[in-house]
């Protein structure tokens, strides 16, 4: 999950002016909200067993009461639509159903707090409280601390792409949905694999440096580059401060067989029963035949990370959790990487 520091989140809502939660309307919430702080709804840790502690969360809400979902910061993500009744934020899926709602707790200009239903309600021990600050805030605070990769003599510096940085594709719905559509049935199925390619858009937005860092077979490598070549001219530069800067930014594509997912759903749901009972010694090996079957799942990775660190295997999940950055998926475990390297 992507977490501010504990006093730039204080200073975010000293910043915020309260405001009532009343009767909110849906034009209140528009813009991008990105998610900061996820505890039980008395202000309690998640354990890490919970891989919803380190998953970045983006909503987007737009006119026509849209709200769009995303674990990854340059894609507005899936579409649903939103209402507002009294202080619930309810979510219907497209054919009208509600799929989920939440209480909102608390509201200020740059702040929104919302309440997840526990099994017994919005008041069970277990309901979850989410925080979001708006995306713009969360952009500004956060341009002193961007990494950068590389310095190149005579043309720029390149940064690196973070939750906070990122170059626009001018599909909202993201490059890499774009890219799988585009690839829908033309490159036929060859196993399982993850597809990763890096590329450096710079501060004119001209697309330079594409790497294929990881394929999956030639076919699939050839088209993807293919479509990405087809709309390399639109691509928006990153900001920093409202100055456009280069950015090196990832991109990928899972592609898993049918033949080869089932077997490892099967073997992931069986150890997340004892996984969720404490049984890491068993869920483990669970784990592990899921892994041999779809060896990218980055949940079922993360999971056999934590298996490993509460069986005292610091090394090892270590390991697990350092390949789960590496993925640079939805989550982000900087945070508890470092709590365990020696």
């Amino acid at each position: 999950m992507t977490k501010l520091n504990l006093t730039l989140l204080l200073m975010v809502f000293i910043a915020s002016t309260s405001v009532s939660t009343g009767q909110i309307k849906p034009s209140e919430l528009l813009g991008s909200w990105v998610i900061t702080n996820l505890t039980f709804k008395d202000g309690a840790p998640l354990p890490d067993e919970n891989p919803l502690k380190y998953t970045f969360v983006k909503y987007t809400f737009a006119e026509g009461n849209k709200m769009y979902s995303s674990t990854k910061a340059h894609v507005r993500g899936a579409m649903t639509y939103y209402q507002i009744k009294k202080d619930q934020l309810i979510i219907n899926n497209l054919s009208g159903q509600i799929i989920n709602n939440f209480l909102i707790s608390k509201r200020g200009t740059d702040t929104l707090s919302i309440i997840r239903k526990g099994p017994k309600g919005f008041g069970d021990p277990d309901a979850l409280l989410y925080t979001f600050v708006k995306e713009g805030v969360v952009q500004k605070s956060k341009s002193a601390l961007q990494t950068i990769d590389l310095i190149r003599p005579g043309l720029d510096t390149v940064f690196s792409e973070s939750a906070s940085l990122y170059a626009n594709f001018q599909n909202p719905e993201g490059f890499e949905n774009y890219a799988l559509d585009e690839l829908k049935d033309k490159a036929g199925e060859q196993g399982t694999g993850l597809f990763r390619m890096s590329f450096i858009v710079d501060k004119n937005g001209i697309v330079d440096s594409v790497k294929i860092i990881r394929g999956i077979w030639k076919a699939f490598d050839d088209m993807y580059l293919k479509a990405f070549t087809k709309v390399k001219s639109k691509w928006k530069p990153a900001l920093i401060n409202g100055r456009p800067v280069s950015v090196r930014m990832f991109v990928e594509a899972r592609f898993v067989a049918s033949a080869m997912i089932e077997p490892s759903n099967v073997y992931t749901r069986q150890g997340d029963g004892f996984y969720n009972n404490g049984k890491f010694d068993v869920a483990i090996q669970y784990f592990e035949a899921a892994l041999k079957n779809y060896p990218d799942s980055e949940t079922t990775l993360y999971k056999r990370g934590i298996c490993k660190l509460r069986l005292d295997d610091i090394d090892g999940g270590l390991a697990d959790l350092r390949a789960v950055k590496d993925m640079r998926g939805n989550l982000q475990v900087d945070e508890l990487i470092s709590q365990y390297k020696k």
